[in-house]
């Protein structure tokens, strides 16, 4: 073999939907399974981020004229975002820390794709920008308050409809 040839990269980047894409039957451990020895998946899940946060660790993800860059890079983000602002009904201002109002998120995903851009240099750019998936908010409701204490009556801080605004931007 005259030239030692790298795997294509596929990047995944998003908040915990994607950390959590590798545990057992995830699609970031299907695609793994997919892509063994022909691709590596790499992840760069980040629980809890919402666009503001990841545009602060961009550099370090997508460095600019990066020697090999991903092939495929997969943005998955919005979840955390569409948390809604307060104030909410029996919930602290915390309860809405991650929220991005809809205006900045759409600013947020451009300067996202904007460094992966850079990162890619003049090689193809491919990205696959995945919408926040729908959210139950009354499962929701009902786990928060099983998991973390909140009061039976306090709003919830992520419903449907936001969530569905947020997928459509």
């Amino acid at each position: 073999m005259d030239k030692f040839v790298l795997r294509p990269r596929l990047l995944l980047f998003g908040d915990s939907i994607t950390q959590q894409s590798f545990k057992a039957g995830g699609w970031g451990s299907t695609l793994a399974d997919v892509y063994q020895r022909t691709g590596d998946v790499q992840l760069r899940g980040y629980s809890g981020y919402n666009t503001r946060w990841c545009c602060q660790i961009l550099p370090y993800v997508f460095p600019p004229d990066e020697l090999e860059p991903p092939a495929l890079v997969t943005v998955m983000l919005g979840a955390n975002d569409a948390n809604l602002p307060p104030p909410l009904k029996n919930q602290p201002v915390e309860a809405s820390r991650q929220h991005v109002p809809i205006e900045e998120y759409k600013a947020n995903l451009r300067t996202i794709l904007n460094a992966i851009k850079l990162c890619c240099g003049t090689r193809p750019l491919r990205v696959l920008l995945m919408t926040p998936p729908p959210c139950d908010h009354i499962a929701w409701k009902n786990f928060c308050v099983s998991t973390y204490g909140v009061p039976e009556d306090a709003d919830p801080n992520r419903r449907f409809e936001n969530t569905e605004v947020y997928a459509k931007a």
